[in-house]
């Protein structure tokens, strides 16, 4: 073996450097990404789930049952969109 390329020891820098709040935004990241290859999920599977996800824990442990408050469930669907890709920022 050899020395290792700059590119792995910029890597190893960087990590080092991270937070505990980055590292786990950079986990997350990586593992939703590798479950979409491995399910062959489409894009607009993929934004139609996480949408659902983002609604799911708005209201988690604050509403009982959705169907009887859908005014706050159409007023939380509105506001929990999932920006695309492309086009926009974040």
């Amino acid at each position: 073996m050899g020395r290792p390329s700059l590119c792995a020891s910029r890597m190893r820098k960087r990590r080092a450097q991270e937070s505990e709040n980055d590292k786990d935004e950079r986990l997350k990241h990586n593992t939703e990404r590798n479950r979409a290859q491995s399910l062959g999920e489409s894009f607009e599977d993929r934004e139609e789930r996480l949408s659902q996800m983002c609604i799911t824990s708005m209201y988690k442990g604050t509403v009982a049952k959705a169907s009887e408050h859908s005014e706050l469930a159409a007023a939380a669907a509105a506001q929990c969109q999932v920006p695309s890709i492309v086009g926009e920022s974040f």
